[in-house]
């Protein structure tokens, strides 16, 4: 879908805004979307690894009972499992957040048809239709456009309305495509 034509209504709009926020990227920031991120989006590959590890190490401390060399290698197999299952972690939040940069003063502006972000370089207008999916936590909205790309809204960067009345508009816009943690 072309976003042109909503990047002209933004330009000559005299829509009014719902919702302003105004987000600086941070560590803890990116941090948080890397966790939610992989426990959430990818969390079929970490339970699994989890479970399977978890496993390891319960059956080799049984063994270990019965064959000790046995019973430890198990075990040992397990929490270097748990140690890889965390370095895909990393693998995997370093590629989530290719696109995410640190610092920088981001302005989100939601309309009734779409959302706008507004950032030194950058002025993207985005339909709600082409909206993937989207979450909410106690501290974030996650805005997904991709499976690898996604805006993240701090709750306590509302300068306009309020998360709840957020809440409220995403669960009309996006209906089963929004989903609250």
């Amino acid at each position: 879908m072309d976003t042109t034509n909503y990047v002209e209504r933004f330009l000559h709009t005299n829509e009014p805004v719902l919702f302003e926020a105004d987000v600086v990227n941070t560590d803890k920031m990116l941090y948080d979307f890397d966790m939610f991120a992989y426990k959430h989006r990818h969390r079929m590959m970490y339970l699994l690894g989890m479970i399977v590890f978890i496993f390891a190490i319960v059956s080799g401390a049984i063994v270990m009972f019965a064959d000790f060399g046995k019973g430890l290698i198990s075990v040992i197999i397990g929490i270097i499992g748990i140690l890889f299952n965390r370095f895909i972690f990393k693998f995997t939040s370093a590629r989530e957040n290719k696109s995410i940069v640190k610092g920088g003063n981001h302005i989100y502006k939601f309309y009734q048809d779409y959302f706008v972000e507004v950032t030194n370089y950058v002025l993207e207008a985005i339909p709600y239709e082409v909206v993937v999916d989207a979450y909410e936590t106690d501290e974030y909205f996650y805005i997904f456009i991709s499976d690898r790309a996604a805006y993240i809204l701090p709750k306590n960067t509302f300068v306009l309305n309020t998360p709840e009345e957020m809440r409220k508009m995403l669960t009309m816009k996006l209906g089963s495509r929004f989903i609250v943690h």
